[in-house]
């Protein structure tokens, strides 16, 4: 019987290759921190086996086929050549047709010229028309073969399509670096210690896959474990184990660590320092792997010849988790008064906006979309309001995580300063 050769030909042989096996593995070696640097691990195997590859937060970064990833890509355009069976639109819908895929598609498609002048700038909201409508990707966008194996790729190992089970397959595949000792280990005293990985002779190395790569504070230009190490034993030798498998030339080297500084934008809102603030500021927060935003707008104002400051919190969904023809956004208003060191006015709003409107807000495209973040909305749906002579910072901040929903809460924390902190 003849093989049909279709979409689940080419992953069960891009799956099967030692090329997917050594691109998967460098991939979730390479394994990013949450905000701020600090893994919390709190069960076992969580390195090998459970913590996710994010292909969002990985394609951010890369502007080409990174190094350790060319074979396997070319390997990848070779199998879909023989492909008599597969059609360029059902990989698309494949790859890209998912809630969690629809930046990457974004990254990797390109919008066909006729379409460019209408969707430029807002290529997210022309996926989830497309995904909606269940339109043809192929009709508004075009995309190399190479960019499709590789969407095709980044899905396969988000979806975890091959997992490590044990440390014996790692040995297995392992290419020692020359010389070690019988343990597998280097020495590796003159290497430069980064984030995700060390430099030595030109060479690139990740970091071992168990090696908890946590950081001590947002400046640190390595992990606390190799932090200690060098702070404090002196004169000493230091041995590690160094992966060829996990290793590129130095000047190919790709690094996701820093993406994390990426997720907000804005000042951090001081009530200590407030006064300071002279005109409108805006503070975006994002959830690194939802991608669901927090706005903050910061307003001075004065009241009866009083100055104070309008503090307005707005929940902004990732538009892909929306499925309704109107949003309903939480909205939370305050009215803060240095001269108090409190607040005298807090009410809860629900806006509603109609998708379009929503996505170009959600997109800050504003010189292309004339639509601002801090757009006002066409329903303004008023739930509560307290209003008194004082209310504390704290009690502000309590009722606001209180009132957020829960994607948004952790995101709030992150916006503004108390002097208690």
């Amino acid at each position: 019987m003849k093989t049909k050769k279709d979409i689940w030909y080419l992953i069960e042989n891009l799956t099967c290759s030692d090329e997917f096996w050594y691109v998967n593995y460098y991939l979730r070696t390479m394994k990013k921190a949450p905000h701020g640097g600090v893994f919390h691990v709190n069960i076992p195997n969580a390195f090998i086996m459970h913590y996710p590859f994010s292909a969002t937060s990985f394609i951010t970064c890369i502007e080409e086929i990174p190094f350790f990833m060319q074979e396997l890509i070319r390997k990848g355009t070779e199998l879909y050549s023989e492909c008599t069976d597969l059609d360029i639109e059902d990989l698309m819908t494949y790859c890209f047709s998912g809630n969690d895929n629809w930046y990457p598609g974004y990254r990797l498609l390109e919008i066909r010229p006729e379409h460019k002048r209408e969707y430029a700038d807002i290529g997210p909201a022309l996926l989830w028309k497309i995904i909606e409508d269940k339109t043809r990707f192929s009709d508004y966008f075009t995309i190399s073969v190479q960019n499709a194996v590789l969407g095709l790729v980044l899905t396969l190992v988000s979806e975890n399509e091959i997992v490590i089970p044990n440390a014996a397959i790692i040995v297995e595949h392992e290419c020692l670096r020359i010389p070690h000792d019988k343990y597998g280990l280097s020495l590796v005293n003159t290497a430069e210690f980064m984030r995700q990985g060390f430099h030595i002779d030109k060479v690139y190395y990740l970091y071992n896959i168990f090696l908890d790569t946590t950081i001590s504070n947002p400046n640190a230009e390595m992990p606390l474990t190799l932090e200690i190490i060098k702070n404090n034993i002196s004169n000493g030798h230091f041995y590690m184990r160094c992966d060829n498998r996990l290793s590129v030339p130095y000047s190919k080297l790709l690094s996701t660590a820093t993406v994390d500084f990426q997720k907000f934008h804005g000042i951090t809102l001081d009530f200590a320092d407030i006064d300071s603030i002279i005109k409108k500021q805006t503070i975006v927060h994002i959830h690194s792997e939802l991608l669901h935003k927090i706005v903050v707008i910061v307003k001075p104002d004065k009241e009866n010849g009083e100055g104070f400051f309008h503090v307005e919190i707005e929940e902004l969904w990732n538009p892909s988790s929306v499925k309704d023809e109107y949003i309903m956004a939480v909205f939370l208003h305050a009215k803060y008064f240095p001269s108090k060191s409190g607040f005298t006015h807090i009410d809860y709003t629900i806006n509603q906006y109609d998708f379009d409107t929503y996505v170009a807000k959600y997109l800050e495209s504003v010189n292309s979309t004339m639509v601002p973040i801090d757009k006002y909305c066409d329903v303004h749906y008023k739930v509560w309001c307290v209003e008194a002579d004082w209310i504390a910072v704290q009690t502000w901040s309590h009722l606001v995580y209180a009132t957020l929903d829960e994607p948004f809460r952790g995101l709030f924390l992150e916006t503004y300063r108390t002097e208690c902190d």
